[in-house]
Order: structure tokens, then C-alpha cells, then sequence
């Protein structure tokens, strides 16, 4: 993979699909593969803005768990971490 980019931003970024493995999020597997598949992302591309996109794939509690792994990671943008619920809104 390359990095992609706004050419108008010249901003480099690399999209990282995490998994959806149909089970529940974070149970292992998933977590593991979304947690190295960033870590890489990072490694290979260093100044790159890393986004992901996990397609409503987490409840709020997991998504919080990936990004604490990921912290070091800096991410620019996460897109769709989990389904709005009414009941996690009051955890934002």
C-alpha cells in the first residue's frame, strides 16, 4: 500500500480498514488484528495521518480499548466506531 493523499491539503494519509469478523467486538481475533494492523500502519508510514474506519464495528467500551492501545499511534480521524445509542451518549 502507498500512503494516499489531498493533493490540495499535501497532506499524506493512510485509510485502515479494521476488521469485521461478525462477532463480537473486541473478543479477540478482531481486537488483536485492528490493534497490529495500526501498529504496522504507523511503523511503515511515520508521518502519514492514520484514519480508520471500524463501520459501526464496536461498542463504545471496546472502541475506547483500541484507542488506548493504539494511543501512541496518533490517529487523525476515526469514522463510524460504533453505533449511536442513546444510553452511550451520556459516557461522551
Amino acid at each position: 500500500m502507498s500512503p494516499l493523499g489531498d493533493p490540495d491539503l499535501d497532506v499524506p494519509a493512510q485509510t485502515v480498514p479494521l476488521a469485521d469478523d461478525g462477532g463480537d467486538p473486541l473478543s479477540g481475533a478482531a481486537d488483536r488484528r485492528d490493534i497490529e494492523v495500526t501498529q504496522l500502519t504507523r511503523s511503515l508510514y511515520p508521518e502519514a495521518d492514520i484514519m480508520v474506519d471500524p463501520n459501526d464495528g464496536y461498542t463504545m467500551t471496546a472502541m475506547a480499548d483500541y484507542l488506548e492501545a493504539v494511543a501512541a499511534c496518533g490517529l487523525f480521524w476515526i469514522e463510524e466506531p460504533f453505533q449511536e445509542r442513546r444510553s452511550d451518549f451520556g459516557h461522551l
